[in-house]
Order: C-alpha cells, then structure tokens, then sequence
C-alpha cells in the first residue's frame, strides 16, 4: 500500500491526513501499517480525491525490470539532479527515490510518469533513451518510440473494427470451449448475492425487503446481500442511480465509510460520521444536506452494513 507514501508527498501528517479523510488516526495508521486492510470504496475516494490511481495505492502497477533502477539513476544525474533536488520536484520521499536507483524496491508506473515529466518525457521515450525499448522502432519515425506506440495502437483498432464489421463468426458464441486447458486463461470464480430491492441515494425512502433476484460477484466480495440504487445522491463517490451496491451486514462502521442506514423505517446510502453522540450521514452530492441522526431527531437509526463494492454501468 502506498498510503503512507501519498500522505508524506502531500506534507501531510498522519493527524490532518486522518482529519482530511473524514477516518480516525488510529484507522489510517492501521492502514499504512498493513495491519488492516483499506475497503475499496475508501481507496476509491482517495485515488479521485488525490488524483492518483487505486493501482499506485495497492502496488498493482509495480514495474518488475531490473533495468530500470540503472536508469533511474543515470537520467537524474545527466539533468544534474540530487536526490533530494529530484524528492522537491516531485514530492516523492527521498529515501523512496534511493531505493527505487539502488533496486531495493521496484517503482511503479504512477511514480516513474511524475519522474519522466520532471525530465519532460513520456515513459516510452525513457524505455528508448535507456536503451530498453526492446522493438525495432521503423525508420520512418525516427527513433521516437511515442509516435511508434500511437501509430501501434491506431493500426491495431482499425484492424479490430474492420475484423468485427460485417463479420457473423466474430458475434458467435463460442461452443465446447474448456477455459482450463488454454494456457493463461482461467475461469474466474463467482457467486450468487441476493438482491433485496432499493436504496435511496438522496432521500430515504420506505425499506421492504424485497427479495429480487441474485447478483454475481466475485467469490473475493464478502457481501451478504446488494441493493439496487434510486437517487443521485452518492454520485460524488462514483455511486449512480441504478448502479447495485453489495453490502456486508454489521452494526457499525468506522468514520467515513459508506453504510446503508434504517432511519425509522426508511433507508438511504450514505457516508458516516459518529459525532457527540449522533450519526451524521452525509451525501457525496453538495445539493443534500446532512442527516443528522439522534435521540432527538430519529426514534430508530440503524447501521444495517458497510458498502464494500458496487456494479456500475456508468463508465
């Protein structure tokens, strides 16, 4: 996880970023630490709120080349830069930067983009200068391994289109196909969640256990149950009207997570706070106000389960 690392980038201290984050310190260190695991909705919101990639949070896009650490280390001293000149420019810890050059620890693409912009060039053209690129680059493009890459890519969709146009064979489905005797492809292992009717994203509307159906996901989603989302509410966390949110039934959440809520009788999606003694759930779109939830305001507030992944078909 690279949590730590995006606090220490953004002068941050594990006290505002907590603070920032609407989670306690205590939450936010067990995450930097490893020793809890971040629920994706959280890692999400980061990743929009900071403007980097759930990739860069998890280490999914690390770069496994033992080449590269000589190059980082070559680039940065043919512009005459430090270490700690390079951690000022892109506010990545200096002590990463040692590490990533001595080979201690692999990079990943996010970073190394922030290190090639500082330089002024994209991640191919760095594959190029440091004699990485490992394919013929035709003369016509002069050694410029961006311009390759984009006539590669513009080439291969128009072979695509033309593949797929006017041809029966490429919309049948396939038959007898045995997915575990083709090398590298593997059936991805699902299960049935049930569907149990319709959540407001805006306000609360009546709850009715409405059995509908089931939905797949992933054997990996720990949900005991989804719901079908009715509002706008939620759009701010990428949540949109008729999108499906799958829900692990608990009595509480942390502060910040993303909880569906019985308030007397009528439930809603909402982010939530615990504040003096009440529950304020806030929406992720600025035209709904708070709801403040307590002895005074609700005979009955009932945290019915975290939100831990939704189905969308907004892109």
């Amino acid at each position: 996880m690279k949590i730590k690392q995006l606090r220490q980038m953004l002068g941050l201290s594990q006290i505002d970023f907590a603070k920032a984050l609407g989670i306690p310190q205590n939450t936010l260190s067990n995450y930097e630490r490893g020793r809890r695991e971040p629920p994706i909705l959280f890692l999400k919101d980061l990743a929009n709120k900071y403007r980097v990639t759930t990739d860069y949070l998890t280490d999914s896009d690390l770069i496994a080349d033992d080449r590269v650490a000589d190059a980082l280390k070559d680039e940065r001293k043919a512009f005459g830069f430090t270490l700690k000149d390079l951690s000022e420019e892109t506010k990545i810890p200096e002590k990463d930067l040692e590490n990533y050059e001595e080979g201690l620890e692999p990079i990943n693409l996010f970073l190394l983009k922030k290190i090639c912009d500082v330089y002024g060039k994209s991640i191919s053209q760095f594959y190029s200068d440091n004699d990485m690129y490992d394919e013929y680059i035709p003369e016509i493009f002069e050694g410029d391994a961006d311009r390759y890459e984009a006539f590669k890519k513009a080439r291969d969709e128009d072979g695509m289109r033309e593949a797929w146009a006017g041809d029966p064979a490429m919309d049948a489905q396939p038959s007898n196909v045995d997915l575990p005797n083709i090398p590298n492809i593997f059936p991805l292992k699902t299960k049935k969640v049930p569907l149990l009717g319709t959540i407001a994203a805006g306000i609360p509307i009546y709850a009715e256990e409405n059995f509908d159906g089931y939905r797949e996901s992933t054997e990996d989603v720990r949900a005991d149950f989804c719901l079908k989302i009715k509002g706008d509410s939620m759009i701010g966390a990428r949540i949109n009207d008729g999108d499906i949110v799958f829900i692990r039934k608990q009595p509480d959440v942390e502060n910040g997570e993303i909880a569906a809520v019985l308030i007397d009788g009528e439930a809603t999606l909402k982010r939530v706070y615990k504040k003096n003694g009440s529950l304020v759930l806030q929406a992720e779109n600025p035209k709904y106000a708070p709801i403040v939830c307590s002895a005074k305001t609700c005979d009955e507030c009932i945290i019915m389960g975290k939100a831990v992944t939704f189905q969308s078909d907004v892109v």
